[in-house]
């Protein structure tokens, strides 16, 4: 596997796009100092993941974002992409196959970073798994920077322990052992959790169980209730249909009777059919007749309009034809005009092609002309460039010497103004005190702890309320179904009682409003709608009244002008002049409240239960609270009169008292009701409440805790912090010192090149001057061209368009010829259409006189017929005035059968009743009379009835949803239990995967250890032809312990590494990479000017170690050094022609050199 090119386009110096190949083994990257050399390397570690600005030489991470120049604006993107060799299939994975791998990253101005894994989008920590134990990562060993090197050497030991975990391939290991010991701690608080939830469902289980055995046993009561009450209501139902059917036969009676009476009638009815036949007949007839009219008065029509038709034809066709006679001489007259423009523009085509001719060869000449000027003006403009291509040349050698100048100040500039903020971070980093924050932090989640266990126990009192509300509502709602089903009853029975009063009372609205209308009656309204009766008296004042069915009380005195109604009728005077009578004492009138004329009458009847009557002079008859009605001579003993209209009457006064009385009761339920849910409602808001701030409270103690994790972070990160900044000041202090010896020099190579442009610069005006006078000479040349080649254009375009005009011409010509021979044919048939209209047509009219002579016979048959018909009405009118006789005897009949089936109504609709229950009780009528025992009885089954009631009563609160709530809570108790193993198993599963990765680490870690160390110490005396270099752990424990380095070139006995020179440090930090390299050779090697702190002599070295391992490793350095130049297989060069703008350039090694020695 080998980097195969870096694709970089918007990152910081590089705007444009750019693509930097590497084809072999070892590639250096030469140019001049703050060119952005360095920027490739910066890309690559970027890519790989780098998340600190600050190791990208940055404050943010979008300053790798092209900020733009002074000639171009800033830009919104960056991109880089990485492109690899893969056909050795290092990869491992799903990668394997894939000869090329491409990896991608993104970054926008408002900081949004994306990443692309062969174009396809990925996160970072797949990029970074990608390369987990190849070497290869944002800091990694295989991409060391400039100062790295000093740095890798005195590093800490866990720091320096992590390259070696790097080739150990461990790394993988420790990052999915993090992962693991993560998902153990999350594992173990759910399992915590768990626990709490598993005990506090364990409790409300043990209570749901003994509400849902309540639950049972009530719906075991109800059920047996539901039973004895749909076995009841079917009793009832039996009594009510045999009452039913005993109505049903004296119906069937009644109807025969009629049926007599319409037998009686038919003869009349075969006379009135016999008469109606014959009329039909006639008037059959008489619809033939006026059918014959209509028909010949349509083919009179149709001869009429055929001769209109005849005379519009005519006119249409003289019309047409003068049409024609115009047509015809307007298109030969333009005929005529085309042939003519025809002979007109082929005389102009003959005169313009000789000018066309000369105008060509004119053109030749010129274009003659130009072409030889054009070889003398390329001549001139290639000796210009060729001197002004040497006079930008060093023009921009100066400025690139300028630009370095330029470059070396600025450095300087923000070197110091870095070196002072380095100092003042560092005041401000020790005046940063977190102690004070952990240990209110601290205070602050004991606190909260407190109030999340108080609001824990709040939710639990909640709930148990909520359950107590519950059942306080369920009652509510089943006193309330039960008012709302005694209602129903109510009203159904009200309903009953309503028709069958009116039934009984009423006569026929329309015939009764007709009378009254007759005779002048205004005002009226029924009897017993105007009469109260003492309760217990109905049947008595109903004996009395009963022979008056359809009786009114109206405001007028009754007289002999009243016409006789055809139908039964009682009217009583009550007019608004009458006096009040008064009522006599123990007289039925006592008992009543009634209009007058009733008053009077029952006045005459004494209540007594004598035999005798007490006052004869004051009482006519006497009568019974039971309804025996007697005299002297007479004693009447009524039937029994449970549906008597006055009973019926004092019924439906009760029922509607009831259902009143049910309605204030239901009312009452109803606000009981809504009381009871608003206040379940309000508690279980207030549950919800509750557990929403105690899920806060956890959250919040939950917040805390990361505070005071992140608190002790955060100090343990100042002190680093602390310690980082006193070596970057350090460090900084020495850059400033190189960098002003540099820029001395810089400024001396300026002065210089400015001496050698001036010559140029006069070398380079004449050759302009010789290039401006040809260019002027072209110039009139080409406008002379242009000239000749516009009149030829105009030339051909004017012949062009009159060959067109031509053609055109010719066509049209062609169309008008056709057209005038299609005029003339169709001048010939209209001729010949209008001669044959003009001819006369006899025959219609001959035929329209015969037609008038039809329709005069016709009309006098249609008269006889008329006279026929009238004869055959009037008889038939007289039969049917004779039937008028039948219709009382068969209107009396059919009131006494409406009086059976009004009264056969009532039980039906109480029967019905019964039914619409037995189906809201889902039951089946037909079954339960079949499952019921013979000796049923309506008064036991009512007695078993109350007992199950009383059986409820003492139940008291349920709850039904305990049974479904209950089987819910156990399943789900169930499940938290084999939740709870799955946890218990799953740490058990994690925590021998850490056994097995820790294992597995420190076999691996301790074989690399002692590898890198044996070639660490045959590399050493190789590189510095002696001495001595080795590895030490810090601790016996494989796990942590420390890496330490101690290296002693020869001749020296240093008790410590950094009492080394800087070149001896960077052989030494660079023995241990290529150590490291030798065991775990990552995809490639960059490395950012290591030579700079050697000599020529460690330079030769170096370089035959890096040329040695090549043969493995793709190196890939940035060098000033011409040793190094010398060893590479391929040159890139870096240049910044444009200010702050990198470009690549193709570099010749041997200038590459000559400029590293300057």
């Amino acid at each position: 596997m080998r980097l195969k090119q870096i694709k970089l386009a918007g990152f910081k110096s590089f705007v444009d796009p750019t693509t930097v190949p590497f084809p072999g083994q070892m590639t250096s990257i030469v140019g001049p100092n703050g060119c952005g050399k360095s920027n490739i390397i910066d890309a690559v570690r970027w890519v790989l993941g780098e998340s600190s600005a600050k190791n990208l030489r940055g404050d943010a991470m979008t300053d790798v974002i092209f900020n733009g120049s002074s000639a171009r604006k800033p830009v919104s993107q960056a991109s880089i992409e990485l492109v690899f060799d893969n056909t050795s299939g290092r990869i491992s994975g799903e990668f394997t196959s894939y000869n090329e791998i491409s990896i991608k990253r993104t970054v926008n101005k408002d900081g949004t970073s994306h990443y692309l894994l062969n174009n396809n989008k990925c996160r970072k920590k797949d990029i970074t798994e990608l390369f987990l134990g190849t070497g290869l990562g944002p800091r990694s060993y295989a991409i060391i920077e400039q100062g790295m090197i000093s740095k890798l050497i005195e590093s800490k030991p866990h720091e320096l322990r992590l390259f070696i975990e790097e080739a150990a391939g461990i790394s993988k290991y420790k990052e999915r052992r993090r992962e693991t010991e993560i998902r153990i701690r999350h594992t173990r608080e759910n399992l915590e959790r768990l626990d709490d939830l598993i005990a506090e469902l364990a409790n409300q289980i043990d209570n749901l169980k003994r509400q849902a055995e309540s639950a049972k046993k009530y719906k075991a009561l109800r059920a047996d209730e539901r039973q004895f009450k749909a076995e009841l209501l079917a009793l009832n139902w039996s009594e009510y249909q045999s009452v039913v059917d005993t109505l049903d036969k004296q119906i069937k009676q009644q109807q025969l009777n009629l049926d007599k009476l319409i037998s009686e009638q038919s003869v009349d009815e075969r006379l009135q059919t016999e008469y109606k036949q014959t009329l039909a007949e006639l008037t059959t007839e008489q619809e033939q007749v006026n059918q014959s009219q209509f028909k010949l008065a349509q083919e009179i029509t149709k001869i009429e309009q055929q001769l209109i038709f005849q005379k519009v034809e005519k006119t249409k066709l003289n019309l047409e034809l003068d049409k024609l006679n115009q047509s015809l001489t307007e298109l030969t007259a333009q005929v005529k005009q085309q042939t003519q423009q025809n002979t007109e523009q082929t005389d102009k085509l003959s005169r313009i092609t000789p000018e066309i001719e000369q105008i060509s060869l004119q053109l030749d000449e010129v274009e003659q002309q130009l072409e030889q000027g054009e070889i003398e003006f390329n001549q001139a403009s290639e000796a210009f460039e060729s001197n002004s291509q040497q006079y930008y040349q060093t023009k921009n050698q100066q400025q690139n010497i300028q630009l370095q100048a330029e470059n070396c100040r600025q450095s300087i500039t923000q070197d110091t103004q870095k070196l002072h903020q380095l100092k003042q971070q560092g005041i401000e980093l020790r005046q940063v005190k977190y102690s004070g924050d952990i240990q209110q932090i601290t205070a602050k989640s004991s606190q909260e702890k407190t109030r999340c266990e108080e609001l824990q126990k709040h939710v639990a009192s909640t709930k148990n309320q909520l359950q107590v509300d519950y059942q306080a509502w369920c009652e509510r709602e089943q006193t309330r179904d039960g008012l709302r089903a005694d209602l129903q009853n109510c009203h159904a029975r009200i309903t009953s009682l309503q028709t069958l009063i009116e039934n009984q009372t009423q006569l026929d609205d329309t015939k009764l409003q007709t009378w009254f209308q007759q005779n002048q009656i205004a005002e009226y309204k029924n009897l017993y709608d105007d009469i109260k009766i003492q309760a217990g008296w109905e049947l008595a004042v109903n004996t009395v009244l009963k022979q008056w069915p359809a009786a009114y009380v109206i405001n007028q005195a009754i007289g002999l002008q009243l016409s006789m109604p055809d139908f039964e009728l009682t009217l009583f005077n009550q007019g608004k002049s009458q006096t009040p009578v008064d009522k006599v004492a123990n007289s039925l009138a006592e008992k009543v409240d009634a209009p007058a004329a009733i008053i009077q009458l029952l006045n005459r009847i004494e209540i007594t239960t004598e035999a005798q009557n007490s006052n004869p002079d004051i009482f006519d008859s006497m009568i019974e609270q039971n309804g025996h009605w007697r005299s002297q001579v007479w004693s009447y003993f009524p039937a029994k009169q449970d549906n008597a209209v006055l009973v019926n009457k004092s019924k439906l006064d009760k029922a509607q008292n009831q259902a009143r009385e049910i309605v204030a009761a239901l009312e009452l339920a109803e606000t009981q009701f809504l009381q009871a849910k608003a206040q379940h409602e309000k508690t279980h808001q207030l549950s919800q409440k509750q557990q929403n701030a105690f899920v806060i409270s956890q959250q919040k103690l939950d917040k805390l805790a990361d505070e005071l994790e992140l608190a002790n972070k955060q100090m343990r990160y100042q002190q680093t912090q602390i310690q980082a900044n006193d070596t970057e000041t350090a460090q900084l202090t020495s850059r400033l010192e190189d960098k002003a010896q540099q820029l001395e020099i810089l400024e001396d190579q300026s002065e210089e090149y400015t001496i050698k442009l001036a010559e140029l610069a006069d070398v380079k005006a004449l050759s302009e001057n010789n290039k401006h006078s040809l260019y002027e000479k072209q110039k009139h040349l080409r406008a002379s061209q242009n000239q000749v080649k516009h009149t030829l254009h105009q030339l051909q375009i004017q012949f062009e368009t009159t060959k067109h005009q031509i053609e055109s011409i010719k066509s049209n010509l062609a169309t008008n010829q056709t057209r005038l021979i299609e005029l003339e044919t169709k001048q010939t048939q209209t001729n010949q259409a209008l001669n044959e209209v003009t001819q006369p047509n006899q025959s219609l009219a001959l035929t329209l006189q015969q037609k008038l002579g039809q329709k005069t016979e016709l009309e006098d048959t249609k008269v006889r017929l008329l006279e026929k018909i009238k004869t055959v009405q009037l008889s038939l009118a007289n039969l049917e005035q004779g039937q008028h006789s039948h219709f009382g005897q068969r209107q009396k009949l059919q009131d006494s059968i409406s009086q059976f089936q009004i009264e056969q109504q009532g039980f039906k609709v109480k029967a019905k009743g019964i039914l619409e229950n037995l189906n809201e009780l889902n039951v089946n009528l037909d079954m339960l009379l079949q499952q019921m025992p013979v000796q049923a009885e309506q008064k036991t089954w009512q007695h078993n009835l109350d007992k199950l009631s009383i059986k409820i009563a003492k139940l008291g609160a349920i709850n039904l949803a305990a049974i479904d709530e209950y089987e819910h809570q156990l399943q789900r108790k169930e499940y938290l239990d084999a939740q709870k193993q799955d946890l218990v198993s799953a740490i058990e599963t994690l925590e021998d995967a850490i056994r097995k990765i820790d294992k597995e680490t420190k076999a691996k870690f301790k074989d690399t250890y002692e590898t890198i160390n044996q070639d660490l110490k045959r590399l050493f005396p190789k590189v510095f032809g002696g001495g001595s270099a080795w590895l030490e752990l810090t601790d016996n424990d494989l796990l942590d312990t420390g890496v330490s380095i101690m290296a002693r070139p020869p001749g020296k006995k240093n008790s410590t590494i950094h009492l080394l020179s800087g070149g001896e440090k960077a052989l030494t930090a660079l023995s241990l990479v290529f150590a490291i390299f030798r065991l775990n050779p990552a995809p490639f090697c960059m490395l950012d000017e290591v030579d700079a702190p050697l000599d020529d002599a460690n330079v030769a070295r170096f370089c035959n170690l890096v040329r040695e391992m090549s043969s493995t490793v793709q190196f890939i350095y940035i060098s000033h050094n011409k040793i190094a130049m010398e060893m590479a297989n391929q040159l890139v060069g870096v240049t910044m022609q444009e200010p702050g703008v990198s470009r690549m350039v193709a570099v010749d090694i041997e200038k590459a050199i000559e400029l590293a020695q300057h």
